[in-house]
């Protein structure tokens, strides 16, 4: 768990069976990566603040999720500089109830979003998908879901 404070890494992984929160006063920042900034294979719930790739580029994904990712509300997840997709939900489940700003700094990469899973942008969900080279979503499982 990340209570409070800044925990400033360069990369994350969240094993099967693994739980990551981030609490309202928790910031995690990854930056300077040749790997994914996060790679989720557990349960990752947000309500602080994600920064990936603010300052210097992460690897091909800013988070790849296989697992189980909450951005609860007043959580914010902002990712800048990923080679390829900033945020790739690889067949997980993946819900957003706050903010997501994708390319507000840099290039964001081919695709802002990617999902290969189920992803739920419920009430209160704000997705920012800007200067990708391609999409801003590209979805081939049929499994997105906006909620209002």
């Amino acid at each position: 768990m990340l209570p409070a404070g800044t925990l400033t890494i360069k990369t994350l992984t969240v094993q099967s069976g693994g739980v990551l929160t981030i609490a309202s006063a928790g910031t995690l920042t990854i930056d300077d990566s040749p790997y994914p900034g996060i790679v989720n294979q557990g349960t990752l719930t947000n309500s602080g603040i994600i920064n990936i790739g603010q300052n210097a580029f992460v690897g091909t994904f800013g988070i790849e999720n296989a697992g189980v990712f909450n951005n609860n509300m007043g959580g914010q997840i902002k990712i800048d500089r990923s080679w390829n997709v900033p945020l790739f939900n690889n067949g997980g489940t993946f819900t957003n109830a706050a903010t997501i700003t994708i390319g507000s700094l840099a290039t964001a990469g081919d695709w802002c979003i990617h999902n290969t899973g189920t992803f739920h942008n419920n009430a209160g969900g704000v997705i920012h998908a800007n200067k990708s080279i391609q999409f801003g979503i590209k979805e081939q499982q049929h499994g997105w879901a906006n909620q209002y």
